[in-house]
This record gives structure tokens, C-alpha cells and sequence, in this order.
């Protein structure tokens, strides 16, 4: 055989080792991957890296945990621990706010039924006291028909006069009857504590909001975290709603006056 014949036989031996030693390398190597995702996209790999490394510098919803935001399900930790939960099984937010006195949230309330001569002049004499008590009427209906003349009245006073007022009352010129006359105290500690809890893990998941909204990048992130901030803050003012409303309760003790001008037996 030539010379000339024999060197290319060679190399072209050489070359088809060379090419098949090549593909098998390829084969186990993820290259084909990147290059059927390129054949899928449009988009060249190195464009899918910077991609990829921009994803991984931006801010986004999906790698905060869910436990850090208190998001839809379970907003704040509080409200899933029962209320008499022991102390060690509360969360840091209902810890804090167990008083260490034996203080308790009490709310007064008072019922007196009565028979009086004049409905009309009864209910002026029970506007008339809960004024000089430093108190407000919170209803009243007065029906002065024939058959049977009646009313009622809801009074707020201070609670320290509840005793006092209770006593003018029973005593007025226009009281035939006194029917008879309740007095309560209901304890709504564990309510209030619980408000409180509620009120201050709403406070700190709104901060911890508006600290991810400085840190937020993309406008779907700033527009979702937003939203979440509304929803919240429309919880903050229902819990201060409830909060003023308890705090007026314990303050002012409720007293319901039922009266009427007929015989005590129509009750």
C-alpha cells in the first residue's frame, strides 16, 4: 500500500476515534439539556443563567416562610392557642400581656324591674339620675298606651355608682313595686388578653410587612405585599374597635330598667 494511502487511512482513523470519544463525553454531560431548553425558549443558555442569577438576588414572596409573614390561614399565631392555654404554651404575644397582679377585666351589669305609677315621669327621673351619676342613657323606649303603659331604659354609669344609682332607683316617689333587681360581674379577662395577643401580633406582622416592602424589587411583589399591608390594617382597627368597646364596658357598668304602670302580677 503507498505511503500516502496508509497516512490517510490513519488519520482518518484517528478522527472518527476522536469524534466517537467526543459524543459519548457529550452524552453524559447536561449540555443536551441546556440546548433542548435553547431549542424551546428561543433564549441562549447564558441568557437563562443571567436569568437564573437574577431570580436568586430578587426579592420574592415565595422564599419568605410562611410562619415569618403569619399569612391567609392563620394570620397571627395568637389566635390559634386557646385562651387558657398554659402560660408556657402561649406565644411571646400573649405572654407579655399576663398581668403579674391578680387584676381582672370584670364588666357590671344590673337588671331592675319595677310597677310606677307614671311611665312618662319615670323615664324623665332615670334620665335625670344618670346625668347627676356622671353616666349616659344608651336606650330608651317609652309606650304610653292605655291598656298597659310601659318602658325601659339602658343606663351607663361609672361602675364604682352602680350601687348608689340602683338605690335611687328603687327609691323614687313614682316606684309602687320593685318586681325585683339583679346585679352580675362578668370576668372577661381571658377576652381581653386575647384582644391584646391578637392586637399585638397584627401590630408586628405590619411591621414586618412594611420592612419586606423596602426590600421588595419587583412590582408584582410590591403590589401583593401592599394588599397584604390593607387586609391587615383593616384587622388592626376591627381589634382597637373591640379594644375602645371593652374598655368602656369595664368603665361604665350597664343598668336595664324594665317598668310599667299596671299590676306586678302581668309579669
Amino acid at each position: 500500500m503507498p505511503r500516502a494511502t496508509r497516512v490517510t487511512l490513519l488519520g482518518w482513523i484517528v478522527s472518527s476515534c476522536v469524534a466517537f470519544l467526543a459524543g459519548l463525553i457529550l452524552r453524559s454531560l447536561p449540555v443536551h439539556r441546556l440546548r433542548v431548553r435553547f431549542a424551546r425558549s428561543g433564549r441562549a443558555p447564558w441568557q437563562r443563567f443571567a436569568d437564573e442569577d437574577e431570580r436568586e438576588h430578587a426579592f420574592t414572596m415565595r422564599d419568605i416562610p410562611r410562619d415569618v409573614l403569619a399569612l391567609a390561614e392563620d394570620p397571627y399565631v395568637a389566635s390559634s392557642v386557646p385562651r387558657d392555654a398554659p402560660l408556657a404554651d402561649r406565644p411571646f404575644a400573649m405572654r407579655e400581656h399576663v398581668p403579674d397582679t391578680g387584676d381582672r377585666a370584670v364588666v357590671v351589669e344590673a337588671r331592675v324591674r319595677l310597677v310606677v305609677t307614671e311611665v312618662e315621669e319615670t323615664a324623665a327621673r332615670l334620665e335625670q339620675i344618670t346625668r347627676e351619676a356622671d353616666g349616659y342613657v344608651v336606650a330608651l323606649d317609652v309606650a304610653t298606651e292605655r291598656t298597659h303603659p310601659h318602658g325601659r331604659a339602658v343606663l351607663a354609669v361609672p361602675v364604682e355608682r352602680v350601687a348608689p344609682v340602683i338605690e335611687r332607683i328603687r327609691s323614687l316617689p313614682v316606684v309602687r313595686t320593685v318586681v325585683d333587681s339583679s346585679y352580675r360581674e362578668q370576668d372577661v379577662t381571658s377576652d381581653v388578653l386575647d384582644l391584646e395577643a391578637r392586637l399585638t401580633a397584627a401590630r408586628r406582622t405590619e411591621e414586618r410587612y412594611l420592612a419586606l416592602l423596602e426590600r421588595a424589587e419587583r412590582v408584582s411583589d410590591m403590589v401583593r405585599i401592599e394588599e397584604e399591608l390593607r387586609r391587615i390594617r383593616a384587622e388592626i382597627e376591627r381589634l382597637e374597635g373591640q379594644q375602645r368597646w371593652f374598655a368602656e364596658r369595664r368603665r361604665m357598668a350597664r343598668i336595664d330598667v324594665v317598668f310599667h304602670s299596671g299590676e306586678a302580677t302581668l309579669w
